[in-house]
This record gives structure tokens, C-alpha cells and sequence, in this order.
């Protein structure tokens, strides 16, 4: 997957199981993408563009804004599911792990 943002020149890929660190280092724009990501993904228009291959794909089905992560509902529908399937493969690689040592 790909995350664009042509008005600031952003190109970023986006990896299955893999962390992100993207550094902003100016407050002002830090703010305007924090506040742009939040907005689209409420469902808002904005600046970033997310896709996979040649589809463009909605941040508000894709996406989930943590923003305090002390302070996430595990309830929310669109949270759960994914966190229990990353759960699920995480152990199913650490036990697979085990049993071939």
C-alpha cells in the first residue's frame, strides 16, 4: 500500500507487520498532517491519497487514528478484529518457532 500527499511531496509505502517512523520536524506541519490524516479518517476530505497497486482506497474503512494509545476502546469495531488477527499470528509464529528449536 501507498499513503500520498502530493501538496507535500510525501510518498510513503506502506508494509504488512512492519512500523512506520516518519519524522515531521516543523510543529505547524506536524499539526496539518496529524489534523488531515484525523479529518479523512472520520470519513472528511483531505489531502492524502492511501492505495494499493492502481485502486485508491478510503482511509476511513482502512484506517484507525490513536492518537492517546493508553486511551483505545478494544470494543471499537474497527480495532478488535484486527488486533486479534495480529495477536493470532504473532503467537502462531512464536510457537512455530519454538517447536523447531
Amino acid at each position: 500500500m501507498r499513503l500520498v500527499n502530493t501538496r507535500l511531496g510525501m510518498e510513503i509505502e506502506l508494509y504488512e507487520n512492519q512500523v512506520l517512523n516518519l519524522t515531521i520536524e516543523t510543529p505547524e506541519r506536524f499539526a496539518e498532517v496529524v489534523y488531515n490524516v484525523s479529518k479523512q479518517v472520520e470519513g472528511e476530505e483531505g489531502d492524502f491519497i492511501l492505495s494499493d497497486i492502481e485502486k485508491e482506497l478510503s482511509l476511513e474503512r482502512k484506517a484507525i487514528m490513536v492518537s492517546n494509545p493508553l486511551m483505545v476502546n478494544c470494543n471499537e469495531k474497527k480495532f478488535y478484529p484486527n488486533f486479534i488477527r495480529i495477536c493470532q499470528r504473532q503467537s502462531q509464529k512464536i510457537t512455530q518457532k519454538n517447536l523447531q528449536a
